[in-house]
């Protein structure tokens, strides 16, 4: 039970970060996809290998910060959404996961 609250706890404090980020941004620059009725959080974990414990462990408690969040209206009025890369517990993919979600997905 620790780990899980250990876990829930790291992600909330992520999704938390992200969405700070994300309410300072200015209108229309790094909503994602241009749909400006949504802000876009990004996150990169180990979802597969060795360390995927924790990496889905940490997508979940994001998951729910932000159903949370959307049931009380979101953030600035506007929905939010997350974007979850797999990084396979490897620090080359995670440098990829963050280029991919900064240069593809345009997250917050």
């Amino acid at each position: 039970m620790r780990i899980a609250r250990r876990t829930l706890i790291s992600g909330l404090g992520v999704a938390a970060l992200g969405l700070g980020v994300g309410c300072k941004k200015k209108p229309g620059s790094g909503t994602g996809s241009g749909d400006s009725s949504e802000i876009v959080v990004g996150h990169y974990g180990s979802m597969t290998g060795s360390k995927a414990y924790f990496g889905q462990d940490t997508d979940r408690g994001i998951r729910l910060a932000i159903d949370e969040a959307n049931a009380k209206g979101g953030a600035l009025g506007k929905k939010i959404r997350v974007v979850t890369l797999d990084t396979r517990g490897d620090s080359a993919e995670a440098a990829n996961a963050v280029s991919r979600l900064i240069d593809v997905e345009k997250v917050s």
